[in-house]
């Protein structure tokens, strides 16, 4: 876009050059203004001043395409990706693998293996592969589903203010991703906001949620994408909600808990933070709120969904965190600047190689944490401090999952398994159930 805009204007402040010389070029032929050679080497030295300065122009638009091409070429070729399935990673897999697997997750969520489920876990491990490939290609969306997500994309009423808040941060999203890039993609990502601000109208939309949502949005049609997000964000699912809600008090918690644990794990590096006066909400807040997507690769933030889907929660955010920093603990404790210490983190573990990314998240899945001192509840998410903010959320993902019914999990004689309905917590915003 901005190698586009470039090139206009340059055709703009060419074409106003060129007017405003040969406006020049007639007065100087007038007769009554030639006052001799005086005024041709004038007019030769316009000339070539002219030129001169359309060639820079030229120049830095062939430079600033040709950044764009190098910055657009991987996503745009990208045909691989690395899954995590099961405790192992398959890479460069074909990018219908993570599909099928999200697909057929959502058809039956309640019968995915978890992490500690023993001989159950390894019985479902093999009902997942058979489901896998045997799943339709394309991937087939269940009328109901359609249905009442277009409900939820149709209700404007009273939305505007948040319809607007969502188109704001639509270029903002992968704008490196060619799916992204145009109006079609854009309209996706903004349907999926959409609908998921209408069914939870406590939260409605915050910044980094479009992250999340386009990251399922690259894999699965638009109405699966929806399922997936607000699975995501359910208390039946990996209770990423409590990070969103207003005042982001869940938010402020999750830095806290980060904070506690680097003194047990990078003790060094934590001390350094405490000479500079580097606190975790410098840097953290966008890799919780985006899942790690807004700086680094769809395909290193995929892998987290990956296990998060698993483990049903986020706890893998704070492993991922501590990773990272314990990972770049060498060159972080050789800058002694806030500034600088901040701006490093932001930036140089995004822009590791694809081998490093792959290390990292190897170690990070493996890690265990160490509650900090005088934590009963652990370190691993949110846990009961957010069961009653996560609660409202059952509705929300009814609107989703109900809707595939059994259609997407097995036949139609098959027994609905049966779920217990979250109550919601005090205060918490009515939701729309659209199961009714």
């Amino acid at each position: 876009r901005g190698s586009v805009a470039a090139r206009e204007g340059l055709a703009r402040g060419g074409e106003a050059m060129r007017r405003s010389v040969a406006q020049l070029g007639g007065l100087l032929a007038d007769p009554r203004a030639q006052v001799g050679g005086a005024l041709d080497k004038a007019r030769e030295s316009l000339r070539v001043d002219f030129e001169r300065r359309l060639e820079r122009l030229r120049r830095r638009l062939g430079g600033a395409q040709a950044n764009g091409r190098r910055q657009y070429r991987e996503s745009r070729q990208m045909a691989h990706c690395d899954v995590w399935l099961f405790g192992k990673v398959y890479e460069d897999a074909p990018m219908d693998m993570r599909a099928r697997m999200w697909a057929v997750f959502l058809a039956d969520p309640e019968a995915w293996p978890c992490a500690g489920g023993g001989e159950a876990e390894a019985a479902a491990r093999a009902g997942v592969w058979h489901a896998m490939h045997e799943l339709p290609w394309p991937i087939d969306v269940p009328e109901a589903l359609k249905e009442k997500y277009n409900v939820l994309t149709q209700m404007s009423l009273g939305q505007e203010e948040v319809d607007e808040a969502i188109l704001r941060d639509i270029d903002r999203t992968f704008p490196e991703y060619e799916m992204f890039q145009n109006m079609e993609g854009q309209r996706r990502l903004f349907d999926v906001l959409k609908a998921y601000s209408v069914a939870d109208l406590e939260v409605e939309y915050c910044q980094g949620m479009a992250f999340v949502a386009g990251l399922a949005l690259m894999f699965l049609p638009e109405e699966a994408a929806f399922q997936l997000f607000s699975h995501l964000l359910s208390a039946r699912g990996c209770r990423l909600r409590g990070l969103f809600v207003p005042g982001l008090t869940g938010m402020q918690e999750q830095l806290a808990q980060l904070e506690a644990l680097l003194p047990g794990h990078v003790p060094r590096l934590w001390d350094h933070f405490m000479t500079y006066g580097v606190v975790a909400v410098l840097y953290a807040s966008s890799w919780f709120l985006t899942v790690f997507a807004n700086t680094f690769p769809a395909a290193f933030s995929c892998q987290i969904l990956d296990i998060m889907l698993y483990e049903r929660s986020h706890a893998v955010l704070l492993r991922v965190a501590v990773t990272i920093l314990a990972m770049a603990e060498d060159d972080l404790l050789e800058l002694h600047d806030l500034e600088d210490i901040v701006n490093f983190i932001k930036l140089q573990p995004a822009l590791w190689n694809t081998e490093r990314h792959r290390a990292c998240l190897r170690r990070a899945f493996s890690l265990e944490l160490e509650p900090p001192p005088g934590d009963a509840a652990g370190s691993a998410g949110f846990g009961a401090a957010h069961a009653t903010a996560d609660a409202a959320t059952g509705a929300t993902e009814d609107a989703a999952e109900g809707a595939s019914g059994g259609e997407g999990g097995g036949g139609e004689g098959e027994p609905e398994m049966p779920r217990a309905e979250p109550e919601p917590g005090p205060g918490a915003a009515p939701l729309i159930d659209l199961g009714e």
